[in-house]
């Protein structure tokens, strides 16, 4: 009594029919999106709708430090991880992404192991995955430098809220003129939440230092 939802809010997750409880959230910012999120490397994100890391650490993704990030540590990682969350981790069941040049920093370590020409799955989207220690690899140019995300992908669920995606015409027009230009430019807008319904499935290693690349040689270059 008394509670009552917002014009357009949409449910976006909830363990309880209480609107006022913890375990309720609505709205469109509040359910965590993405990998930083999801993963949350630098476990920021000591709670999620009510339930704390601390009383139910089940929840938690597993993250660990990285020392020497080579093909020990990593094989080691993923055993580990497999322990916590008492399920298969392989190439069927999880993915790893990470930018380039964690890539190309794992790969010189394994250069006198395997070769790194065996390719993995293709992903929605013609994203084809690179195996490296039997895990296939998929390289984002914009995750951190200095982390290696272990994502279960039959625990991900992306739930799309406020229709297709379509161009932005906010203002009224989809065009927008480009600053100092004659030209103009355009997006296309899609509003979604990517959740998981077993967080402790993921894993994260971070601090990898980069000793034998440079982080910056991965880096996206605007083409001005």
């Amino acid at each position: 009594p008394g509670n009552q939802l917002a014009a357009n809010d949409l449910i976006v997750f909830a363990t309880t029919t209480s609107i006022s409880a913890d375990y309720f959230e609505t709205e469109y910012g509040l359910c965590q999106n993405g990998l930083l999120d999801i993963v949350d490397p630098d476990a920021n994100n000591a709670a999620c709708m009510g339930i704390t890391e601390a009383t139910h650490p089940r929840w938690k993704p597993y993250r660990e430090t990285s020392a020497t990030f080579d093909h020990i540590e990593v094989t080691e990682h993923w055993r580990k991880l497999r322990s916590k969350s008492t399920g298969p981790v392989g190439p069927q069941s999880h993915v790893v992404v990470t930018n380039g040049a964690v890539t190309a920093e794992l790969a010189r370590t394994l250069e006198g192991y395997q070769q790194q020409q065996n390719l993995g799955r293709e992903f929605v989207g013609g994203y084809t995955a690179v195996r490296i220690g039997n895990m296939d690899f998929v390289e984002d140019d914009f995750q951190l430098h200095n982390v290696m995300y272990t994502v279960c992908v039959e625990t991900l669920f992306r739930t799309p809220l406020g229709g297709e995606a379509d161009y932005f015409a906010e203002d009224g027009s989809m065009y927008q003129r480009l600053a100092d230009f004659d030209g103009k430019e355009w997006w296309v807008r899609e509003y979604g939440q990517t959740f998981s319904d077993r967080r402790n499935r993921h894993a994260a290693l971070t601090s990898i230092t980069l000793t034998n690349v440079s982080a910056t040689d991965f880096s996206p270059t605007p083409n001005y």
